[in-house]
């Protein structure tokens, strides 16, 4: 049995896709890409759902 990763505690920004509508990821990528965020780079993922939802969390990073 493989060993899983572990998800530092990290501030995220979570954004969430309706993919019945085609290429909803990719746009929202895109979209992603020109907002104004104080991005991290440490780690950016996606949540597949069931019934055709994908959460997008995008790391901030985290001002006191």
């Amino acid at each position: 049995m493989g060993k899983g990763k572990v998800i530092e505690l990290m501030t995220n920004i979570n954004f969430s896709v309706n993919t019945s509508v085609e290429n909803a990821i990719a746009a929202a990528w895109r979209k992603i890409w020109t907002l104004p965020l104080s991005r991290a780079y440490t780690f950016d993922f996606e949540k597949y759902n069931l019934y055709g939802t994908v959460q997008i969390y995008i790391s901030v990073k985290k001002y006191l």
